[in-house]
């Protein structure tokens, strides 16, 4: 039998699929979020995305050879469910991968390649979490839309906030990078034309925005925590970050995402903040569901609803490959029946 969950939590619903099933579909027995289920043949064990509730109305329906059941999220209270619908999209978009609540404890940052350690919290007196990505873009647009002010006041504004500078020992965390100022710590970074680079191994760590800081790529990184654990920063992390800042500023669902060899997919942004179990009972917490497809004349063919804005997101050629290897690994992990619709394929990431 293969199975996929899929959790609702704006509307306390999960719904568990199966299909390869022989015979009638039998309930065995539920215990914290484990569902075990038994055809005539096999039995089943499904990791939930959450406890659930199976009331009186819970039955089992059968449709083009596979099985649906249709339970209830188990809640605490319903004051603490209504206060995480309505600040839903605050909570998931602020809670990206190694941010400031992540390097509270001590911790490392090392070469991915050679393992030197670059950073460490010892090294910082202040951590803080930067504004979205789209910081510099927000703030051109602001000025170029403001009433003209060439004050000294105006003007110690603009290079204020258009350009964020951290002090000596101040850490800035974005969702996909860390700034640095430059001459922080410059015993262990040589400055290239290409970009940062580590000072034993000479890998090109980020890039160098302006004179005053380096900008080191969370994927170029190796994150040790307090614990000992090793965690690395997929480069498909970037995306995602990136597409997460598209959708709060722009309010976007569907994307072109291309890259600099000319490859582009279109992305359609389904749904946001499910939590889903796969096959393999492998869990996706905080997920984000696509449709997606390299066909660019799905947009013109009436298949996407015309009030949608198209956005395009450009990445480099390795972060591109990255993410769709990571919708394609995680499609394949998908009933054969749920793997696409009409000409769209379907996936999901998550977004821790």
């Amino acid at each position: 039998m293969k199975f996929f969950a899929e959790h609702l939590p704006r509307i306390g619903i999960v719904l568990i699929v199966v299909v390869d099933i022989t015979g009638e579909l039998v309930i065995q027995g539920i215990q914290s979020k484990i569902l075990k289920l038994k055809d005539s043949i096999d039995t089943v064990s499904i990791i939930l995305p959450c406890e659930v509730e199976f009331g009186t109305d819970t039955n089992i329906t059968y449709q083009n050879g596979q099985a649906t059941i249709r339970a209830h999220e188990r809640k605490v209270n319903l004051k603490s469910h209504l206060d995480r619908t309505s600040n839903f999209m605050v909570a998931f978009s602020s809670n990206f991968k190694w941010s400031k609540l992540d390097l509270q404890e001590p911790f490392k940052f090392l070469c991915y390649c050679c393992n030197s350690t670059l950073l460490s919290r010892s090294d910082c007196k202040k951590i803080r979490d930067m504004p979205t990505e789209f910081w510099t873009e927000l703030m051109d647009y602001w000025h170029c839309h403001k009433p003209d002010d060439n004050s000294k006041e105006s003007k110690n504004y603009r290079d204020k906030y258009n350009i964020l500078v951290p002090s000596i020992a101040e850490l800035l965390v974005g969702d996909s990078f860390l700034i640095l100022n430059r001459d922080w710590l410059s015993e262990r970074f040589l400055i290239t034309p290409e970009g940062p680079t580590c000072q034993k191994c000479s890998t090109l760590l980020g890039e160098l925005p302006n004179e005053k800081v380096i900008k080191l790529y969370k994927w170029n990184l190796i994150l040790i925590k307090s614990n000992g654990i090793k965690e690395r920063y997929g480069m498909e992390q970037s995306v995602i970050a990136s597409l997460m800042n598209l959708i709060n500023s722009n309010a976007s669902r569907v994307i072109i995402l291309s890259c600099g060899n000319n490859s582009k997919t279109v992305l359609w942004v389904f749904s946001i903040g499910l939590n889903v179990t796969l096959s393999d009972n492998t869990e996706i917490k905080q997920g984000l569901k696509f449709l997606y497809t390299t066909d660019l004349d799905i947009l013109s063919s009436g298949k996407v609803p015309s009030r949608q804005t198209v956005d395009t997101l450009n990445v480099t050629p390795d972060c591109y490959r990255s993410f769709i290897e990571s919708l394609d690994k995680t499609r394949d992990k998908l009933p054969e029946q749920h793997k696409m619709i009409d000409n769209w394929y379907i996936s999901y990431v998550s977004y821790l």
